[in-house]
């Protein structure tokens, strides 16, 4: 099926993924910087030390959830973020190598063409 798209449609498909995706791989680089800074740092540990002396507790849970819930994909909606995640990946590598080689392709035809007519 995929082969049979035209570039024009690949392309719109790929650039549309792509936006979508740039918020959730967004939010799995902070949290994923969250949680490796914590280790380094513990980054994580002062801040929620610091949210629940001011008693903020529902921001705190935030924390938490934003910083440790989401990138492990903990519930039913962090599953299907990380299907999504994971599915839009691989279509964007996917249809990213589709529109390499079909350049690479369109480049040794004009290669050829300019040489057989030079």
């Amino acid at each position: 099926m995929a082969a049979g798209l035209k570039e024009v449609t690949l392309r719109k498909w790929h650039r549309n993924t792509g936006i979508v995706l740039a918020l959730l791989i967004a939010i799995q680089a902070f949290s994923g910087g969250v949680i490796a800074f914590q280790g380094l740092l513990s980054a994580h540990h002062e801040i929620s030390a610091f949210l629940d002396e001011r008693e903020v507790h529902t921001l705190h849970r935030f924390w938490d959830y934003v910083g440790i819930n989401i990138h492990y994909g903990g519930s039913t909606l962090g599953t299907i973020y990380h299907a999504a995640l994971v599915l839009g990946l691989l279509w964007l590598v996917i249809s990213g190598v589709m529109m390499y080689f079909r350049a690479q392709k369109r480049s040794r035809q004009h290669r050829s063409v300019t040489k057989s007519g030079a």
